[in-house]
């Protein structure tokens, strides 16, 4: 599956044919990682009710945070490529 994800990666469209066990197994892997995180959000939200909704604000915020971090970096990389292309043209 590793080796699937790479291909798909690096665009080696004549690598990408996958069998059907293949697809199985891919579904299962999927299956098994995502089924393990809603488990232990389940446990978590069992366990800590109270302290549940704090902790997804928290979480919130750190990704509103992050998100606007690097849509602030993408702007001023864009904007120092369009710099150095005028620079270039003249």
């Amino acid at each position: 599956m590793a080796s699937f994800n790479k291909n798909i990666r690096s665009r080696n469209l004549h690598r990408l044919i996958l069998t059907w066990i293949g697809v199985i197994a891919q579904f299962l892997w999927r299956l098994g990682t995502i089924g393990s995180r809603c488990l232990c959000l389940v446990l978590y939200a069992c366990a800590y009710r109270a302290w549940l909704f704090l902790f997804a604000f928290m979480h919130w915020v750190c990704m509103i945070t992050w998100l606007q971090v690097m849509h602030h970096q993408r702007r001023q990389q864009q904007a120092l490529q369009q710099q150095q292309s005028s620079f270039k043209a003249r």
